[in-house]
C-alpha cells in the first residue's frame, strides 16, 4: 500500500499521478498501478510518501524481485540517520550518549555502504545493517543528536573506523580478534569504567540437547547425542573463547561467538556465561579459566576447582571466582572452613535443570548483550550519566580512533 501524493515513473517514460492511499500489484517485470503497467525499476517521488504504514523521507524506488519487488527509499544520509537512532538507542537517554550512538551510526552507514549492491540497494532497514523505519522512528531528542553532529565519523588511519556496538559488555568489552578474529588496535577489551546495572546484567537460560544438537548439525559440527559442553578458556573479561561439546559420534571444538550464532544470539544473549546441565549423562563445569593476565584462574589440579566439583560452591560463588581472580584466597579458606565441617551437605548439582526427552537441559547463566565489541550502549548511557562528553565516550570505546567530518 503506496501513501502520500507524487509521481510514479518508469524508465521507458511512462508515468502515473497518484494521491495515496493506492494499491499495486506485481507483474512479471513491472507494477499494475492505478490500472497502468509500469515496467521496474519504478521511481517514486512526492510528498508524504508512505509504503505499508511506514513513512519514508527522499524518494522511493520499487525494484523487481523475482516474481516479488523490493521497495527501496533513496535519500539524504542525515535524514536516513534521524530512522535509525530511535530503534538502536533509548531516546530518553542523556543527549551525549545520543551524540555518540549518532557519530557511531553515521560511521558504521558510510563504512557499509553498498553492502547489498548486489540487491540493489546500499544498505537493508534490519539489524543485519541497522535497525531503520523511516519518519515513524523520528523523535525530537534523537533529531538534535543527529543534527548536533552532523557530518561526525569516526576515523582511524585517515579510514572510516570500524565502529561496532552492542547492548551491554556485562562489565567489560570483547576484542574483536577474540571474536571474529583479525586484529584492529582499537577495538580492544576495555573494563567498564562506571559500574551500572542493566536488564541484561544477569541472565538465565535453558536449552535441551535436542536443541543444541539441531543448532550444531546447521553448521555442520554435529556430534550426535550431547554428552558433555566444557568450557576452555575465556578472554579476561570472562567471554568464551574456545569450548568444546562431546556427543555419541564424537567431539567438536568451537569459540563462544560461534556457538551462540549457532544457537541464536536472542537466546544466549553473549558468550560470558557459565553452562551445565544434569539428566541422563554427566555435565562437566569450566575446566580453565583465563583471568585478565593470562593466567589460569581455575584448572584441573586447582583445590578450587576440586572444591567447586565435591559441591562445596554454589553457582553464584563459581561464578564470582571466575570473574574476580582476585577473590581466589578467600574463596579458598572459605571453602577450607567449609570442608572442614564434620557435616556438609550433599553436592549441589551444578545447575536447577531437568531432564527431558531422556537426554540433558543445559542451564546458561551469563552476563550482558551482544557480540561485546566497541561500544557498550548501557556502557555509554552510564558514562554519560557520571558526566563524560560523546567525544570522552567514544576516545574510551574506540581508543585512538579521532573524530572527523565527512
Amino acid at each position: 500500500m503506496l501513501g502520500g501524493s507524487g509521481t510514479a515513473s518508469d524508465p521507458w517514460g511512462s508515468s502515473v499521478q497518484f494521491s495515496g492511499p493506492v494499491e499495486v500489484s506485481c507483474g512479471a517485470d513491472g507494477l499494475l498501478f492505478q490500472g497502468r503497467f509500469l515496467r521496474f525499476p519504478v521511481r517514486v517521488v512526492g510528498s508524504e510518501l508512505s509504503f505499508n504504514r511506514v513513512g519514508y523521507r527522499g524518494s522511493l524506488e520499487i525494484l523487481g524481485s523475482g516474481g516479488s519487488f523490493t521497495v527501496v527509499n533513496v535519500l539524504d544520509l542525515e535524514d536516513y540517520l534521524r530512522g535509525i537512532i530511535k530503534m538502536e538507542a533509548n531516546p530518553a537517554w542523556p543527549m551525549e550518549f545520543l551524540k555518540a550512538q549518532a557519530v557511531v551510526s553515521r560511521t558504521y552507514a558510510l563504512r557499509n555502504l553498498g553492502r547489498h549492491r548486489s540487491q540493489g540497494f546500499d544498505l537493508c532497514a534490519v539489524s543485519h545493517c541497522q535497525l531503520y523505519r523511516g519518519r515513524n522512528a523520528e523523535d525530537s531528542r534523537t533529531d538534535q543528536a543527529v543534527e548536533s553532529t552532523r557530518g561526525m565519523v569516526l576515523t582511524y588511519g585517515g579510514a572510516l573506523a570500524v565502529t561496532p556496538f552492542h547492548a551491554d559488555s556485562g562489565g567489560q568489552t570483547a576484542a574483536a580478534s577474540n571474536v571474529w578474529g583479525g586484529t584492529l588496535p582499537y577495538l580492544v577489551s576495555r573494563p567498564e569504567p562506571v559500574s551500572y546495572s542493566s536488564p541484561y546484567s544477569f541472565w538465565r537460560v535453558s536449552l535441551s540437547s535436542d536443541q543444541i544438537e539441531r543448532a550444531l548439525r546447521n553448521i555442520n559440527r554435529w556430534v550426535g547425542r550431547i554428552l558433555d559442553i566444557r568450557v576452555l578458556s575465556r578472554d579476561g573479561g570472562g567471554r568464551i573463547t574456545s569450548m568444546e561439546i562431546q556427543g555419541s559420534n564424537g567431539r567438536t571444538r568451537l569459540s563462544g561467538h560461534e556457538f551462540r550464532m549457532a544457537v541464536g544470539s536472542k537466546v544466549v544473549r553473549s558468550t560470558n556465561f557459565m553452562v551445565a546441565g544434569t539428566g541422563s549423562g554427566s555435565a562437566s563445569p569450566p575446566t580453565t579459566v583465563a583471568d585478565g593476565g593470562g593466567n589460569v584462574a581455575l584448572s584441573k589440579g586447582d583445590d578450587l576447582l576440586e572444591m567447586a566439583e565435591q559441591g562445596i560452591f554454589n553457582r553464584d560463588e563459581i561464578f564470582d571466582m571466575i570473574m574476580n581472580p582476585s577473590k581466589r584466597e578467600v574463596y579458598r579458606r572459605v571453602g577450607q572452613e567449609r570442608a572442614s565441617r564434620p557435616t556438609q551437605q550433599a553436592p549441589m548439582p551444578t545447575s536447577g535443570a531437568t531432564p527431558r526427552g531422556g537426554g540433558l537441559t543445559w542451564t546458561f547463566e551469563g552476563r550482558g548483550w551482544g557480540h561485546g565489541v566497541g561500544m557498550s550502549q548501557w556502557g555509554a548511557k552510564a558514562l554519560a550519566e557520571a558526566g563524560w562528553t560523546f567525544e570522552q565516550i567514544l576516545m574510551y570505546y574506540y581508543p585512538g580512533t579521532s573524530i572527523g567530518r565527512r
